[in-house]
């Protein structure tokens, strides 16, 4: 018995130190164009939370990680000297750490890959310019839509050419670079991609025809024909179907699905995934669930997917012993908890998670420029927008300068995506300045957001009206404060969003109604003391939309509507309709009790009346 003793003693001795340390063998390449790949010589590298390296001249290195052992994720790796964008870092995403299997790092230099993304990026635009713009065929609202994923479609698009040494898509990349998208599509479809990756699931050949699969769905992506746009959403879809049990495929797909603003598709795969066992994908599932919940207005359920999320990072942070774990996933989490906190008027709660994403936004986004720069610019806007709710105006203006720098590098990379991000950053900041009442620089701001949103308008209609129709009533408002002076003005930019949002409301209605009716009551107001008849119809408009909406969601709405019920009944007394005018009064007085201006009116009306 003894003897056992010792040597379970033994084991467990030998378990810890298989756990204290392990190394972890690679190798770095440069790609450095025309499909070629050099050794990358003296590139400082460093798993985050342990020392640095530096590849010798055939790009080689070990890392030692302490705390470690076999099958544990990795950390992010850090690329530690600059300029250098690593091109296949999804994969580390998957990476377990190996005593035998080495891990390769295909690098690019940032400048390179910029000019080839962008010269990518450019064919494709003015393949859409001459396919969909210039034909005026109206290919539908979603296909509007997802003239904004471009970018992403060419990003992986390009790295699929980087990292793939597949001869067909080779063929296909330089097909690409002619500007035979079609002739490309039928070169793939000839293959049956599909039928092969069925017949290859478990053989050495899946590797490479997952990459045909992918660079299919992108290319179809980037076709310009609807009925295309619809096939790579399929192949997509039956893509994920054929790897039920791959959650990592399953987040891809649902990921692409909340990118194009499909969130009960893409909640039920996340749904799925967040029972997972790998902790890092379950976080992740809940941190995408966290954002659907918020872009939904369902804040208790984001705080509740938050903190889930929260938790389960929590837990594989401490079976790996490494904080430096995910911290994207983090990050987003703290995004969605400040501003689930935020609409439920937590202060406390909202300002520390602000704080916290913030902090690691900024983070990652100084260890890869390239890679975060469009999360930490979304970042910094939705952390500008905390600060203006809780009245942190300095702090709010200092996030929102550091965005619109950060904005400006974007629109030079993807003047198409990345403009909304800028025009954004100029709208929070005119926002704040307004409600400091500096009138000039507010003014100035709100400008630039709109010539920004009016140049993304040109190219893509339907995706940008709702955005820029937001602009023009925010605008609105720096002028309503004093309307003695500035009601024209007010009157102006009001109607330029009235006729955007009713160009909307024609087609999808469930998007343009409530902020339609907000509009109706700004307009109300500028009329109210100076054209009743103008301010009768508007309020009358307003009301109709109010309670349309009332009926769809109920108590949410009844502010709304005993606000349209009271400008409507005040246009009313006005034009001496007493009796009408005190019916929707009494119905105000519902969605709005105690409410003394109610109150008052109703009494002066009934003394009128007798």
């Amino acid at each position: 018995m003894k003897r056992l003793l010792v040597i379970f003693a033994l084991l467990l001795n030998i378990t810890a130190l298989s756990f204290a340390s392990i190394t972890q063998k690679g190798r770095v390449v440069v790609y450095v164009g025309k499909e070629e790949l050099v050794p990358g010589r003296n590139i400082s590298l460093r798993i985050n939370g342990c020392e640095s390296v530096v590849t010798d001249d055939e790009g080689c290195f070990e890392m030692a990680l302490e705390n470690k052992k076999q099958g544990s994720p990795i950390a992010d790796i850090i690329i530690e000297t600059p300029g250098y964008l690593l091109v296949n870092r999804e994969h580390f995403d998957q990476w377990k750490l190996s005593k035998v299997k080495s891990m390769e790092l295909i690098l690019c230099e940032e400048r390179l890959y910029e000019i080839i993304h962008n010269i990518n990026l450019s064919d494709v635009t003015s393949f859409y310019q001459k396919t969909y713009v210039e034909s005026k065929e109206d290919l539908g609202s979603m296909f509007d839509y997802n003239l904004e994923n471009l970018d992403n479609y060419v990003d992986d698009f390009t790295r699929l050419h980087i990292i793939s040494n597949d001869e067909l898509n080779l063929k296909a990349y330089k097909m690409f670079r002619e500007g035979k998208i079609k002739e490309i599509l039928e070169l793939y479809e000839d293959v049956n991609l599909l039928e092969a990756y069925k017949e290859n699931l478990r053989t050495n050949k899946e590797k490479d025809i997952r990459a045909r699969l992918r660079a299919y769905i992108n290319l179809l992506g980037m076709s310009a024909v609807p009925d295309d746009y619809i096939k790579s959403l399929d192949i997509a879809k039956q893509f994920y179907e054929l790897n039920p049990h791959n959650e990592y495929v399953a987040l891809k797909y649902a990921d692409r699905l909340f990118a194009l603003e499909r969130y009960d598709e893409s909640e039920a795969i996340y749904n799925k995934v967040r029972k997972s066992k790998n902790l890092h994908y379950s976080s992740r599932a809940l941190a995408s669930m966290a954002v659907i919940a918020n872009s939904k207005g369902d804040f208790t359920k984001a705080q509740s997917f938050g903190l889930q999320g929260m938790s389960r990072y929590q837990q594989a942070v401490a079976k790996a012993k490494d904080d430096s774990l995910f911290l994207t996933e983090k990050m987003i989490l703290h995004s969605s908890l400040m501003l689930s906190y935020m609409n439920s008027n937590d202060r406390n709660k909202s300002e520390h998670h602000m704080r916290q994403a913030v902090e690691l936004s900024r983070k990652l986004y100084d260890y890869f420029p390239y890679t975060y720069a469009r999360q930490h610019a979304v970042t910094l806007n939705n952390a500008a927008v905390v600060c203006r709710t809780f009245d942190l105006s300095e702090e709010g203006q200092n996030l929102t300068k550091e965005s619109i720098e950060i904005g400006k590098i974007l629109v030079t990379r993807s003047k198409m995506r990345d403009s909304k991000i800028l025009a954004m950053a100029y709208l929070q900041m005119a926002n704040m300045l307004n409600d400091t009442l500096t009138h000039n620089e507010s003014e100035a701001y709100y400008i630039k957001a709109e010539q920004t949103y009016e140049e993304c308008l040109l190219s893509n209609p339907i995706a940008y009206r709702g955005p820029l129709a937001a602009c023009y009533e925010n605008h609105s408002i720096l002028y309503m404060r004093d309307l003695d002076k500035y009601r024209d003005k007010a009157e102006q930019y009001l109607k330029r969003s009235r006729y955007l949002l009713e160009e909307i409301h024609k087609t999808m209605p469930e998007f343009a109604a409530f902020p339609l009716s907000m509009v109706y009551h700004d307009l109300y107001t500028v009329f109210e003391n100076n054209d009743n008849v103008k301010a009768i119809y508007y309020a009358k408009k307003g009301l109709n939309l109010l309670e349309e909406l009332s009926n769809k969601y109920g108590d949410d709405m009844l502010p709304y509507l005993g606000m349209a019920q009271l400008d409507f009944a005040k246009a009313l007394v006005v034009d001496r309709q007493y009796a009408k005018a005190l019916s929707y009064f009494e119905s105000a007085l519902v969605a709005l009790p105690d409410n003394p201006e109610v109150l008052s009116e109703i009494e002066k009306l009934k003394e009128i009346i007798k």
